[in-house]
């Protein structure tokens, strides 16, 4: 007996063979609201996932990136020279040296950028493509795609002013050159420090105040406030993430406590949401993670391995009860698997 949710409410079915059956069968939906065929057996329906899970893992998540052939078609959102060929690409966060907050594209894109978020999600998920192509060096040229999948980053008249997020087709007021902060070797990697130099007058962008504002690009030098982090990012390659807002995919490049905070977020918002719309799925890349995931209502935890071994949680998996004297009866709609 499976129980899931239906246009209609809540409906347990049963399956025999590939067929279900059962209230509301037909109109079975996913996280995002998105139909399920109900003639798959859940058995199925979960492996095609994993299936699909992995393959997303090796290919469009990995730091070697993928490469953005002049054959390919171009992206539906994007004008056709928007992008170098030859570009690789890969997930970026940044964050800034001096108060540890993060940059963010607000709404995704199509905005101002400020770096005033105290954890890594979306929005604050970027696609970097390196116009050099292969793996991120010192003195790559690059472009910084929004979570929206449509947008970049724009210094306003190639610097001296606000850097945003407002340009569809990425010139060269929307290119930047990396350049690495300290550190042995020219490779780029999780963790190194870097600064952003505008391409056409060659100023540095900087966080206001070193952080909790916007981000600006006047700098004639690379300071502290010029100062970022390089993270791996939380999310698919290209900023759009296919299973929607509400999960979530992790790696053990990024930070344990903004993972943790990640987590403590979807828990509050899920912990009491017996009869809410609200779905969400935690996932795990292969790795060692030690953090703490109590698992409310409508929440999937699940390791991307091949294998279970692939994925180590070393600190608590519960679920605790939701009803006074150590009552866990209403304890269901919710699963962990593959860790």
């Amino acid at each position: 007996m499976v129980v899931t949710r239906s246009r209609r409410g809540y409906s347990p079915f049963a399956c025999t063979g590939d067929v279900c059956a059962g209230l509301g069968a037909a109109d079975l939906t996913d996280w995002n609201g998105r139909r399920i065929s109900p003639r798959l057996h859940p058995t199925h329906r979960r492996e095609l996932m994993m299936r699909y899970l992995r393959t997303l893992t090796l290919t469009t998540l990995g730091l070697a990136g993928c490469v953005v052939s002049a054959d390919d078609p171009p992206t539906a959102q994007l004008s056709s020279n928007a992008i170098v060929p030859g570009s690789t690409t890969r997930a970026l966060t940044l964050r800034a040296s001096v108060g540890g907050q993060f940059v963010t594209a607000e709404n995704g894109g199509g905005g101002d950028i400020n770096v005033n978020r105290a954890t890594a999600q979306g929005w604050e998920t970027f696609t970097l493509y390196d116009q050099n192509g292969g793996t991120l060096q010192n003195g790559d040229l690059i472009n910084l795609g929004t979570f929206d999948g449509t947008h970049f980053w724009c210094a306003e008249n190639g610097g001296g002013g606000a850097v945003n997020a407002t340009r569809t087709d990425p010139q060269d007021w929307e290119t930047f050159r990396v350049v690495k902060i300290g550190g042995t070797g020219t490779a780029i990697n999780d963790g190194d420090q870097i600064a952003l130099q505008t391409k056409v007058l060659g100023v540095f962008v900087s966080a206001v105040n070193g952080g909790g504002a916007g981000v600006t690009g006047s700098a004639t030098t690379a300071s502290t406030w010029e100062t970022f982090v390089v993270g791996g990012g939380s999310g698919p390659v290209g900023g759009a993430n296919p299973f929607g807002p509400n999960v979530v995919i992790f790696d053990p490049t990024i930070p344990q406590a903004t993972i943790q905070s990640q987590i403590n977020t979807i828990f509050n918002a899920e912990r009491n949401n017996q009869f809410g719309p609200r779905r969400d799925a935690i996932l795990f890349r292969p790795g060692t993670y030690n953090v703490d995931i109590p698992v409310g209502f409508f929440t999937e935890v699940r390791g991307l391995g091949a294998m279970p071994d692939d994925v180590n949680i070393t600190n608590q998996v519960h679920s605790d009860p939701i009803l006074a004297n150590n009552n866990a009866t209403q304890n269901f709609w919710r699963g962990v698997e593959n860790f």
